[in-house]
């Protein structure tokens, strides 16, 4: 990762020392689906019990898939549906 975006990877990942509510990523593009990228900021706020809330191209929908393992959900991409499985997701963890 050159540059800035190795910056921006080394704070979100300090980030999560502060134990977040929550990880947004973007999406889950080319890198990731190439086994790079933010991939492993995702698996370490997962294990944290983070819930990560990410975007999913047609192009890179197969690839998350298999690397999600069925852990992964679809929700609405609208504020109710945001908002719902935000809460949803604060329950599971408490």
């Amino acid at each position: 990762m050159p540059g800035l975006q190795a910056r921006g990877f080394s704070l979100a990942e300090a980030g999560l020392e502060r134990g977040p509510d929550l990880l947004i990523i973007n999406k889950f593009g080319k890198h990731e689906a190439e086994g790079r990228g933010f991939r492993p900021l995702i698996a370490d706020a997962l294990a944290r019990g983070i819930p990560v809330l990410l975007g999913v191209n047609a192009l890179n929908q197969k690839t998350f898939d298999d690397y999600s393992s069925g852990y992964a959900e679809e929700i609405a991409s609208d504020a109710k549906g945001l908002a719902a499985w935000f809460e949803q997701s604060q329950r599971r963890v408490a």
